[in-house]
């Protein structure tokens, strides 16, 4: 609980960061290959005298499919909705959660567990309420966009669980990290030819390593907290880190709160208690 609690403040955090810098391809891309830089030595150190897995590789390029694609996602919803609905949205894998723990782990829940699931889910249905909208989406392709971000994140969550049984964690989040900064590459060349690399580098250098740090902590702590418990309850906890990102939307971005989202709050704080006691 405490790993995933302080993997949910770092998780908000970098989010802020990464909206309010724009959270475009170009921001995300040198983000990527900051995190490749920045941790190289710690990974050339693991690594050395390693003993990996046949299926390191396959391993490796599930994990940053599902990564990649997240954050593709992340990045569309973003772009087309406040913080304190995409965020929500994009962070609401408690859905998807125990249909994949399940045929890929065998992981079952009892009935406080399903409880806590319910009450997450809908919290975080609420939390997307925006007063001006009266429960019609504000952007139909953002909200897709969140969707799939959600389904990615819960499908990652499973694998990686899946994988650290045989692939020591940090060498795992590295060599996926490696694999998604290369596929950012085309996009940092096209950003670098219409100049919006060197916007990006020159206004957001500092948010970039920022982002860099906190993303690559945050799942590193996720990946301890999986090999403790079930996927499906450290997805449930994680969620407690849209307390902290729509309280981060509300005070520094000035968006909007309403009763329904204070509600929806309280359930995901409800259903994350339950969680911490189901079996």
């Amino acid at each position: 609980m405490v790993l995933v609690l302080a993997s949910s403040v770092t998780h908000a955090w970098w989010n802020l960061l990464a909206k309010r810098a724009g959270a475009g391809h170009a921001f995300f891309g040198v983000t990527a290959w900051l995190q490749v830089l920045l941790f190289a030595p710690a990974a050339v150190w693991l690594a050395w005298g390693y003993d990996w897995p046949a299926r390191a590789p396959l391993y490796v390029l599930v994990g940053a499919a599902l990564v990649g694609l997240n954050y593709l996602a992340l990045t569309g919803a973003y772009q087309r909705l406040d913080l304190g609905v995409a965020y929500p949205i994009g962070r609401s894998s408690t859905l998807f959660l125990p249909l994949i723990a399940f045929p890929l782990l065998g992981e079952s829940i009892d009935s406080t567990g399903w409880l806590a699931l319910t009450l997450v889910t809908a919290g975080v249905l609420l939390v997307q309420h925006h007063p001006d909208t009266r429960w019609r989406l504000v952007d139909p392709k953002g909200v897709g966009w969140a969707v799939l971000a959600a389904v990615t994140l819960a499908g990652y969550t499973v694998w990686d669980k899946y994988v650290i049984r045989e692939l020591a964690p940090l060498l795992y989040l590295y060599c996926y990290n490696t694999v998604i900064a290369a596929g950012y590459a085309p996009a940092l060349v096209r950003a670098h030819g219409n100049g919006e690399l060197k916007h990006v580098w020159r206004a957001h250098r500092w948010p970039a390593v920022q982002v860099a740090v906190l993303n690559t902590v945050t799942y590193a702590l996720v990946l301890f907290a999986l090999g403790l418990e079930k996927a499906s309850y450290v997805g449930a906890l994680r969620q407690t880190s849209l307390v902290i990102g729509m309280a981060l939307g509300v005070w520094l971005l000035r968006e909007p709160l309403t009763w329904l989202r204070v509600l929806g709050v309280a359930l995901i704080v409800a259903g994350s208690a339950a969680a911490t006691v189901a079996g």
